[in-house]
């Protein structure tokens, strides 16, 4: 703590996130994490950032950017506070950020995307009112990423005090990440954790890196919440899970790569198993709740509708008794 409480308030963006985030990081990961290490560290990013904003102080003011539909191949805004914001990312948009693993949810690889950028985005619609959303060594302000061809809320700050405070939230295991996936079989129903250790395989220049089960990896804890069995309307006697999940960690592909060990890859996830399906355009995996205080007195509660891409791939689907109706009825109306 004391090494923390020392920190040189000029560090850079890049040193902070990986001296004080990184310890953060690293007790949160073996439970070891004191409200004492906490509030030091809160601290010093505290002063730190400040300083840094001050260097570049701008007026953060309110954008006026187009109201949020998913309807869109274009991000929006769902929901804006003084000193943070939550996107809506659409599938096929990258989002690159820094190389913390816990602050990184269900990753992907960047030198792998390709197609339209985030940041890019961000620094359109934000590097007039917001310094950081111009500063790449602060990942534009980016504060966690999705995985390409995931869909779903991104949080974005204003400030360099916003985004570092909540980086620490993310970091220290403090924030809820609410998911919804369609996988192929049928998951047993009851609410329960998945938590085999998951080990990373970077990828070489042509391979994208891969993530699998392994009792010597790195600790990964995923929520089973509810779930739905659905089959097909018509065609083939296919089984479905419609599952709701929480992220108590944010391993790569951790999602993914857990309902695969279960027996049920996603529905379009063929890197983990999942065949493609006509009626169902990419990997059927959506972040739509995000809860979070981000450290500088604001309190972040957003929610995003399922995509029309899939919900078009929910109508192919029916449920298999009166209590899966409830849950995909629920979803078919948007939002969880």
């Amino acid at each position: 703590a004391h090494q923390v409480h020392v920190t040189d308030a000029k560090l850079g963006v890049p040193r902070l996130r990986d001296e004080i985030l990184g310890v953060v990081h690293s007790f949160a990961t073996f439970s070891l994490l004191s409200q004492e290490l906490f509030d030091a560290a809160a601290a010093a990013l505290q002063r730190a950032s400040r300083v840094l904003d001050y260097d570049v102080l701008k007026e953060v003011v309110s954008t006026q950017l187009a109201a949020m539909t998913t309807d869109s191949a274009e991000p929006s805004i769902l929901l804006e506070l003084p000193t943070v914001y939550a996107v809506w990312k659409p599938p096929g948009w990258s989002v690159s950020v820094g190389n913390q693993d816990a602050a990184a949810s269900d990753g992907m690889d960047e030198k792998h995307a390709g197609g339209n950028h985030l940041q890019e985005w961000v620094q359109k619609s934000f590097g007039r009112q917001c310094a950081i959303a111009s500063d790449g060594g602060a990942q534009y302000g980016i504060v966690h990423r999705l995985d390409v061809n995931t869909s779903g809320i991104v949080l974005c700050a204003k400030t360099y005090e916003a985004y570092l405070m909540s980086q620490l939230q993310f970091v220290s295991r403090r924030v809820r990440k609410q998911y919804v996936c369609l996988c192929h079989g049928r998951l047993p129903c009851q609410p329960r954790m998945l938590d085999a250790s998951l080990r990373v395989v970077d990828g070489s220049a042509d391979e994208a890196p891969h993530t699998f089960v392994d009792g010597r990896g790195q600790h990964a804890r995923t929520e089973i919440r509810a779930v739905a069995h659905l089959s097909e309307k018509h065609g083939t006697a296919s089984h479905f899970s419609l599952v709701e999940v929480s992220l108590h960690t944010g391993r790569r592909h951790q999602i993914r790569v857990h309902m695969a060990n279960e027996g049920c890859p996603l529905v379009g996830d063929a890197a983990y198993g999942g065949p493609a399906l006509d009626w169902c355009p990419r990997v059927f995996l959506h972040a739509h709740r995000l809860q979070l205080s981000s450290g500088t007195g604001e309190l972040v509660d957003v929610r995003c509708p399922l995509p029309a891409d899939l919900l078009g791939s929910l109508q192919e689907l029916e449920a298999e008794d009166i209590v899966d109706r409830a849950v995909l009825e629920k979803w078919l109306n948007g939002w969880g």
